[in-house]
């Protein structure tokens, strides 16, 4: 019997397929999507069954693409909500968080989760090193 499942990959797959070739954990997929660790398991199950892989490093030759170097790099910015975006986009600018929030019309506390959730999701420790690494970076090139 054949272990390989000639289904297409869905969406959603396709878009976890991206991820591991880019050397994301788990862990990280499952932040960046706003899902749980288990349903990216259960996701890259289904992605080794339909493309008849056994681990990610049958899927790298699968693929043909050379491990990816020590260290990912860190989520682009479409890892996050559009509202996260425009928080990020604004503090970036040196927006406080209470202009943001008048502009936005949400209150400072929003803004602060917001761009909490933001950090966690590029995996930055602080609003500084956000704006260090996205003004480097030209972050608004990177919004889709």
């Amino acid at each position: 019997m054949n272990p390989f499942d000639s289904r297409p990959l869905t969406s959603a797959e396709q878009e976890i397929v991206d991820f591991l070739l880019q050397g994301w954990t788990n862990k990280q997929i499952a932040a960046c999507r706003g899902t749980s660790v288990g349903t990216v398991a259960n996701q890259i199950a289904a992605i080794y069954q339909k493309r008849g892989v056994y681990s990610r490093a049958d899927l790298l030759v699968r693929f043909s693409v050379s491990p990816p170097e020590p260290g990912p790099a860190r989520p682009s910015l479409s890892c996050l909500s559009s509202r996260e975006q425009e928080v990020v986009l604004q503090a970036i600018q040196g927006h406080s968080n209470k202009l943001i929030a008048i502009e936005l019309e949400l209150t400072e506390s929003t803004i602060a989760t917001h761009l909490r959730r933001a950090l966690v999701k590029l995996r930055l420790g602080s609003r500084r090193e956000l704006i260090v690494e996205l003004q480097h970076a030209g972050a608004t090139s990177d919004v889709p």
